[in-house]
């Protein structure tokens, strides 16, 4: 997936994608919970970075920004 296909899927789709990445991105032995005020910030991150970068992989863009 693009971060044009990201973008512009449903609000369903997005949502379930972040939700995904924020656990993927999560280390191995961090509590199975989603801190609602980083999965924000991450999320407009994301989007600003794909809006800018439209024909990257969406998994690119995200290893940039969240992959330590």
């Amino acid at each position: 997936m693009t971060c044009r296909q990201f973008v512009t899927s449903d609000k369903t789709t997005i949502m379930v994608i972040l939700t995904w990445l924020d656990a993927y991105y999560k280390d191995g032995d961090a509590p199975p919970v989603i801190d609602t005020d980083t999965f924000t910030k991450n999320a407009e991150r994301l989007g600003e970075y794909c809006a800018a970068n439209p024909d990257i992989g969406l998994i690119t863009a995200a290893d940039h920004l969240f992959d330590d």
